[in-house]
């Protein structure tokens, strides 16, 4: 069984559910897995300015929920492949365009206007196709435009070949046909930039302290999570409130369990994300699950300390790997 530490930020990076070992792992404060380069510098800003590279996983990808309406549901859909109309993304006048297509045949489409804003960071949804930023959803339901909520994109997508990634945050939909509100998506997404005229609105590059230049795309080089703008000493996201009661339930499972058996303990921890209201809460669930898959994708649970990196030094290679290949899924779940 992997080490459980749960700092006194309280912040809960994550739980592996789809392995048999129990790992909870936090960011510790100060130095350590946020410190640029080798552990000295603690976190950045608030996951505004300067977010890294979308992690491995395909080229596109959506994972979503629409939660309540009249056709409550996922979307879920992956290719490593371009397919005009259902796996798209293109910067064209300030604006990131996407499409993303769903297993039963549903597109996902969204424009970010980035005329007011900077690149990354959460944008809010306040226009409708084809002006401002935007999402639509169309399938066998009908339909649906958002009217609120917001779209993260973790990466400055001016260059064509960037992977970026993000996720929905809260987007309320509107039934075209009907014109009432019919649900909310919440999930995360995928999509690599075929063209771009590079006129999106993006964050100056930040000069970090290995003397490297994060423009928001680039890898962090190695150096534990350097250039990561998660922030733990402030929980904003959609799961911050959820973070006490799981980490309680998770704790509980550990103590009461026989620390020889970690299978039994993970059954018992396998019911503390319903326990304690994330799958209930699509916003939540959904950028959960897409750190947990980010997770699974680079092996971070995996990882045991080393001399470098070990607790003896304030460093913990779990929290640097999910730093350095999850960042965005990070910052969704908890900034």
């Amino acid at each position: 069984m992997s080490l459980t530490r749960i700092s006194s930020l309280s912040a809960l990076l994550l739980f592996a559910a789809c392995t048999t070992e129990v790992t909870v792992n936090t960011r510790e404060s100060g130095g350590g897995g946020g410190g640029g380069g080798g552990g000295g510098g603690g976190s950045t800003d608030t996951g505004t300015s300067s977010d890294t590279g979308a992690g491995a996983g395909p080229d596109y990808q959506v994972d979503a929920t629409v939660s309540g309406g009249s056709a409550p549901g996922s979307f879920t859909g992956s290719t490593e492949t371009a397919v005009e109309g259902q796996y798209t993304a293109s910067v064209f006048q300030g604006a990131l365009i996407v499409n993303l297509a769903s297993a039963d045949g549903t597109i996902i489409s969204f424009q970010v206007d980035t005329t007011g804003t900077e690149l990354p960071g959460s944008v809010a949804i306040t226009g409708a196709p084809p002006e401002g930023t935007w999402l639509t959803t169309t399938g066998a339901t009908g339909i649906r435009e958002s009217s609120g909520g917001a779209i993260r994109i973790g990466q400055c997508p001016n260059t064509a070949g960037t992977t970026i990634s993000g996720s929905f945050e809260n987007v309320a939909l509107n039934n075209v046909t009907t014109q009432s509100p019919d649900g909310t998506l919440s999930g995360s997404f995928r999509a690599t930039v075929v063209t771009s005229d590079g006129s999106a609105n993006c964050a100056a590059p930040v000069e970090t302290d290995t003397g490297t230049v994060d423009t928001g795309t680039a890898d962090t080089g190695g150096g534990g999570g350097g250039s990561c703008a998660a922030n733990p000493d402030v929980c904003t996201g959609p799961c911050c409130p959820y973070l006490e009661p799981y980490g309680t339930c998770l704790t509980s499972c550990i103590f009461a369990g026989n620390p020889f058996d970690p299978a039994t303990i993970a059954a018992c921890a396998s019911s503390c994300k319903d326990d304690a209201g994330i799958t209930g809460d699509a916003a939540c669930n959904g950028p959960w699950i897409a750190l947990e898959q980010c997770d699974a994708a680079n092996g971070c649970s995996q990882l045991e300390e080393t001399p470098a990196c070990n607790a003896e030094n304030n460093c913990d290679p779990v929290d640097n790997c999910l730093l350095d290949n999850c960042c965005a899924q990070t910052i969704a779940v908890f900034n």
